[in-house]
């Protein structure tokens, strides 16, 4: 038995398909680098700040609020865990209270009635 491996084949008509591909392909990603840099230079214009002086103060902005955001959310969390624990223990001893003055009310108030003796 006898196998054959075939490959792509290559004409004069697909090498030149490919270079014009790859043509469209550099000048389409051109486009955009000069599309994007376009961008960036409006935007420049509209905020009144150079790219770098934006990034610096995003940066800054960004380094600032991780401090305090989980420093506020952690402070929440802290509130409404201790809200909750008090109304709970509150809950705790106002049930504690009731069983035990039904008990003693219960063993305390027993009556005596004398009965006369015929």
């Amino acid at each position: 038995m006898s196998s054959s491996i075939s490959g792509p084949t290559c004409s004069s008509s697909g090498t030149a398909s490919y270079w014009t591909a790859s043509a469209k392909l550099e000048n389409s990603r051109q486009q955009l680098a000069t599309a994007q840099q376009e961008h960036v230079a409006a935007l420049e214009r509209v905020s009144g700040m150079t790219a770098a002086e934006a990034k610096a103060q995003l940066l800054e902005a960004v380094r600032d609020e991780p401090s305090t955001t989980p420093f506020r959310i952690g402070k929440a969390i802290e509130r409404a865990a201790r809200d909750e624990a008090e109304d709970r223990a509150r809950e705790i001893v106002i049930t504690s209270m009731q069983r035990v003055a039904a008990d003693h009310t219960a063993e305390h108030t027993v009556s005596a009635v004398h009965l006369a003796q015929r």
